[in-house]
């Protein structure tokens, strides 16, 4: 499998004429039937118990997201399902990224994320961890000694663990609201762009709280209701949980949705149904209007357990 990097490479050394070639054959092949099966249920579960019919649906609906990419001549690299950041006046990330970077607004979202933070030797838990974006972007820019992924997702697992080699990183199916890991065995939490699926946060916060080290942090963004932010903060309070950094980011994730929407529709091309378009959140979906009219805010909070 080629590494990001040297795609990266490869991309860069490419004519604009054949960089819009590979474009245009990326979208048709993106373009495939959606009843690819996802693989088996793989690696030993992070989670206390079975998962609860609302959880199952979750994970369903994700594991058709993955066999659909998987099926892509572009699957090996399509590792990020988050919104994406464009760059902005009040940028906080400590990491430039590169202009020609793959999924590039993606990677930006993780960077801001992280903010000045700094996560040597730390060991960090990505919970909703996906395909696994946001554990490969903590390793590539950052120096953590290790990093667990966590996600319902068994297909979702699965790729991660065939795709990411980097000996610090480790894959597990779980429940972010009843994971198995012991009370503090990590000093950052990170979740993105995933708990607006759980139907129980608070008992996800309570995960997070529990997990961390004295003093760790809770790296968190979401999408999330405005009109909650106030009583989630107060949550995260009762937790312990204190807010260091609160960021309405909104503004830079709907130009990056204007960005790649394109590219988004194309990678579905013949598929139908409002939660798939609410899930690639191009305009006119429920997400990009409800972030548009402030209904909805993206928010970046980095929050300090107690010491």
């Amino acid at each position: 499998m080629v590494a990001v990097s040297e795609l990266e490479a490869r991309l860069a050394a490419l004519t604009g004429e054949r960089r819009r070639l590979l474009d245009r054959l990326a979208a048709r092949d993106l373009a495939v039937p959606t009843d690819t099966e996802p693989p088996d249920n793989p690696g030993r579960p992070a989670t206390k118990g079975s998962l609860d019919p609302h959880n199952a649906d979750v994970a369903a609906f994700y594991d058709a997201i993955t066999a659909r990419l998987d099926a892509t001549l572009v699957g090996p690299w399509a590792v990020f399902l988050n919104y994406g950041y464009c760059d902005g006046d009040h940028d906080q990330g400590t990491v430039t990224v590169p202009e020609r970077t793959v999924d590039r607004t993606s990677v930006k979202l993780i960077v801001e994320l992280v903010g000045g933070c700094s996560l040597d030797g730390c060991r960090v838990l990505d919970v909703g961890c996906g395909r696994g974006g946001t554990v490969a972007t903590l390793l590539r820019y950052y120096c953590p000694r290790a990093v667990v992924g966590v996600d319902l997702s068994p297909a979702a697992i699965s790729f991660c663990q065939r795709s990411q080699r980097d000996p610090r990183a480790r894959f597990e199916i779980g429940d972010a609201q009843r994971l198995a890991f012991p009370d503090g065995s990590f000093d950052v939490v990170t979740n993105v762009e995933s708990s607006h699926c759980y139907e129980d946060v608070a008992a996800f916060y309570a995960e997070a709280r529990r997990l961390l080290v004295p003093g760790g942090i809770f790296l968190y963004t979401d999408l999330l209701a405005t009109s909650s932010l106030s009583a989630r903060l107060a949550k995260l309070a009762e937790l312990g949980l204190r807010p260091e950094v609160e960021r309405d980011v909104t503004a830079n994730v709907l130009r990056s949705c204007d960005l790649v929407a394109t590219r988004r529709s194309a990678a579905f091309t013949g598929t139908t149904g409002s939660d798939l378009h609410d899930f690639l959140a191009i305009p006119g979906s429920l997400p990009y209007e409800k972030m548009r009219s402030g209904e909805a805010t993206y928010v970046i909070w980095q929050l300090r357990a107690p010491a």
